[in-house]
């Protein structure tokens, strides 16, 4: 459960629940862990989050296909 949380808050831009005091993510991950903060249901919710994001961007991406396109 630790290292899904210190990869949310290294690649994925999260904020965290607790203070970052200059720590690695991992750090980070377990002190949220011990005060209670983060759950196995929080981290499913956010990796759904994180994956409907992702896609969205994808598909706005393709939607953007200039194939053709002439820049005169």
């Amino acid at each position: 459960m630790a290292s899904k949380r210190a990869r949310q808050l290294a690649r994925q831009g999260i904020e965290p629940t607790v203070e970052w005091d200059n720590d690695k993510p991992t750090v980070v991950a377990l002190r949220e862990i011990a005060a209670g903060h983060v759950t196995k249901d929080i981290l499913k919710q956010r990796d759904q989050d994180y994956q409907t994001s992702s896609l969205d961007l994808a598909l706005s991406a393709n939607s953007l296909n200039l194939e053709g396109f002439s820049f005169q």
